[in-house]
């Protein structure tokens, strides 16, 4: 971003200083106005108000509307505080799902601090009700434009303020606003990441307010040809009040609308530019001779002008807009993070008697065992700050401990104090206590150089021992506590997973991101989530590469875990679990032959064995088998594969169609180059490899 903001500033100056000798000439007039002519509006406009006659509005009394002169033609504006307000005569049809654009001239008054400009909520009802603040609303507030789209106010909505409208009492602006509704068709919400909002077709900086939008959608259980899903899919018709909202004494617009129009799709930006050239540059020309013209109208004559006249300018103008396009869709989109603040002024706390809420006993501040670990830092406040600087003090003598014995539990399978979870006088004496300060005291001095621990870990002689022990080494010591072996434990459920990506050549290495959802059971949602349109009550399958992300990124519902990482121990997060507990289940083999991932992984592998292990089935089954294991086959585990890949071949060459659906698994597509019974014995012996208890076992 910095980048960007550093280019963005370069850009402007140059702009700025190719501008300076620029001013107005009568001459200029007739090139404005046909600049303005050339402007296209955009077609397919649902609603149009010109603000030409009364007769655009419903039910209007003959006081209250009040025709001015406005941009392009006449403006309408309320006649006074009392008249009836004004009602956009045309319906406008609605749907969270679809996108929209709305385009308006704006006239404050110093009066219009908190109004509406277009607005649908209800603000009529009970603030209790679950309808208060239902529908769509642009607001001019504190001379900036905010849009509010909800299903109940403050909760359940989208709200967005521009940053830097300034909107002057007084002075006549353009203001165009892009919803983009929900990105794809089976998106459950809105996000105001979607909004967009231009002044004078600039761009402008918004700040996210609420982000909280469920969209309609269909019941999953509901036909899609029945009537009730015709009617949830089908548009809201509304009817948009103009300057006014039905708030009980709200005010009403003292200024002036003009021009006001809606599109039933998402804008373009030269479109919205168009639209403000063809009723801009024909209002300010009329400001110049009459000899009323501001900066602000001088600046949308220059701005056009030079555009057409310069093309070294209009050129840098164009990549101005496109990097400040560039920097405002990063912000729109950049993750939030709950951040916690203390107060200035911290309220007293005191010990409650008998845990009652309203006996409170003797007064406590903030502290830390200091006798039992170590004296607080001198100088350090009483806060979370001051905590984290207890906590990482070289002299501490717990959290080098713990941090190393999680490290060495990741490594080893368990930690040198077998209950890491516990490191109290309930918990197990450390197995090697003087290795475990050494490294402590190792990892401080090395400023927590966490790359450093665990290279220094896994380079130990320790850590590089063969696994295969004894039948009277095991009896001894069959958990390994005396270390007398190397580490061998089943690998945790994503990194099970993982793998089977890896070796396939599947995984796809982008960092970061949202959730994704790789594939879970059909209808797992249904009667354990509730069916309601907001997010997280459905499960829709990720498409592309999201589907081979790391499992990192799997979407976690806690009530509804996904059912691969549970079967292989992973824990639901309804609570925190530093140790898990590990399994070995009958299921677990079925979930690795049967699970779509798997069978794709396996189907993949296979392709890879066939295009790069080489033209002898041997060398093929060898070339996957090293793949999965890090070594070669023995002659009786390659006699092994060599005999089951036969009997697949022949199974599947007698059973073309059983062979097609076997290799349909999964989204990726495969190499039609391979015949299909070749790819699907092959994928067989491949999804019998990564079964394996040595693929899926550490040692």
């Amino acid at each position: 971003m910095r980048e960007l903001e550093s280019a963005i500033t370069l850009l402007s100056r140059e702009i700025e200083s190719r501008e300076k000798a620029w001013s107005w000439r009568r001459s200029y007039a007739a090139q404005a106005m046909r600049l303005a002519a050339e402007a296209a509006e955009p077609a397919g406009a649902v609603l149009r108000i010109r603000c030409d006659s009364k007769q655009e509005f419903a039910n209007t009394r003959e006081s209250g509307l009040l025709l001015k002169p406005g941009v392009a033609g006449q403006a309408c504006a309320p006649a006074d505080a009392n008249a009836k307000p004004m009602t956009a005569r045309r319906t406008v049809p609605l749907s969270k799902r679809s996108p929209l654009t709305f385009s308006l001239w704006v006239q404050p008054e110093a009066a219009d601090t908190d109004v509406a400009l277009l607005s649908t909520i209800n603000y009529a009802t009970n603030r209790a009700a679950t309808t208060y603040g239902k529908g769509i609303e642009l607001r001019l507030v504190g001379g900036e434009l905010e849009f509010r789209y909800a299903d109940r106010l403050p909760a359940y909505s989208i709200r967005v303020r521009t940053q830097g409208a300034r909107l002057a009492p007084g002075q006549w602006r353009h203001l165009t606003l892009v919803y983009g509704g929900a990105a794809g068709k089976d998106d459950n919400r809105a996000y105001a990441s979607r909004v967009r909002v231009f002044c004078d077709a600039q761009e402008l900086e918004v700040q996210i307010l609420n982000d909280d939008l469920g969209v309609p959608d269909r019941k999953r259980n509901m036909p899609r040809t029945s009537a009730k899903a015709k009617a949830k899919a089908k548009p809201e018709l509304v009817r948009f009040r103009v300057g006014w909202d039905n708030a009980p004494g709200a005010a009403r617009l003292a200024g002036g609308l003009d021009e006001i129009a809606v599109w039933p799709r998402a804008l373009t930006r030269p479109e919205i530019v168009r639209i403000f050239d063809k009723q801009a540059l024909p209002y300010a020309v009329t400001m110049q001779r009459k000899g009323q013209a501001t900066s602000l109208e001088t600046g949308w004559l220059r701005a056009a002008l030079l555009n057409r006249s310069d093309p070294v300018l209009a050129q840098k103008q164009r990549e101005l807009k496109n990097l400040r396009s560039e920097l405002l869709a990063l912000e729109r989109n950049a993750p939030t993070v709950m951040v916690m603040q203390d107060l200035e002024k911290p309220r007293e706390t005191h010990v409650l008697i008998r845990g009652s809420y309203n006996a409170p006993g003797e007064k406590v501040e903030p502290g830390v065992p200091e006798q039992l670990l170590g004296a607080w830092p001198a100088g350090a406040p009483k806060n979370r700050l001051g905590l984290a600087q207890w906590l990482t003090k070289p002299d501490h003598p717990l959290t080098g401990r713990v941090v190393v014995n999680r490290f060495w539990q990741q490594v080893f399978g368990q930690g040198l104090v077998k209950t890491s979870e516990n490191f109290g006088l309930q918990g197990e004496w450390p197995s090697h206590p003087d290795l475990l300060d050494w490294l402590a005291r190792e990892f401080i001095d090395s400023g927590w150089n966490v790359k450093a621990l665990m290279r220094q870990i896994v380079l130990s002689a320790t850590y590089r021992q063969d696994s295969a022990a004894s039948k009277e080494l095991i009896a001894r010591d069959p958990e390994n506590r005396l270390l007398a072996r190397g580490p061998r434990f089943r690998l945790p459920a994503e990194l099970i997973r993982d793998q089977a990506l890896k070796i396939s050549g599947l995984l796809k290495n982008r960092l970061g991101g949202p959730s994704v959802y790789p594939y879970q059971p059909k209808d797992l949602y249904k009667g354990l989530v509730v069916a309601a349109d907001y997010p997280g009550t459905k499960y829709v399958q990720s498409t592309g590469d999201d589907l081979y992300r790391r499992s990192l990124y799997t979407f976690w519902k806690r009530t509804v875990p996904h059912p691969t990482m549970i079967v292989f121990d992973a824990p639901d997060r309804e609570f925190c679990v530093v140790r898990r507990s590990v399994t070995n289940t009958p299921l677990q083999a079925l979930t690795l032959l049967n699970d779509p991932i798997f069978v794709e992984a396996a189907r993949k592998l296979a392709e890879r064995s066939i295009l790069e292990g080489g033209a002898a089935a041997e060398a093929r089954l060898s070339f996957a088998f090293r793949l999965a294991t890090g070594r070669q086959p023995d002659d009786h585990e390659l006699g092994i594969l060599s005999k089951t890949l036969s009997a697949m071949l022949n199974a599947y060459r007698a059973d073309k169609n059983g062979a097609e659906a076997f290799v349909a698994a999964g989204s990726s597509r495969r190499d039609p180059s391979i015949p299909v019974s070749e790819l699907a014995a092959y994928t067989a012996v491949a999804n019998m490899i990564l079964n394996m208890d040595e693929v899926i076992t550490k040692g």
